[in-house]
């Protein structure tokens, strides 16, 4: 049986900035790979092909 699996990914990162929209504009020049935190939000999983409640089903 196939699945479809999807993360929702968070990124947080701390900024010294002199105000929101200089904060957003340090932020959006940063790497993600840089960004100091990163977490699962959100999973969800989506079965395909065949009847995920009885899968082997004629």
């Amino acid at each position: 049986m196939r699945f479809r699996v999807g993360h929702d990914v968070r990124y947080e990162v701390m900024v010294e900035a002199a105000n929101a929209a200089e904060a957003e504009r340090l932020a959006a020049d940063m790497p993600y790979e840089q960004w100091e935190l990163r977490y699962v939000s959100n999973e969800d999983v989506v079965a395909f092909e065949e009847d995920p409640r009885n899968p082997h089903a004629e």
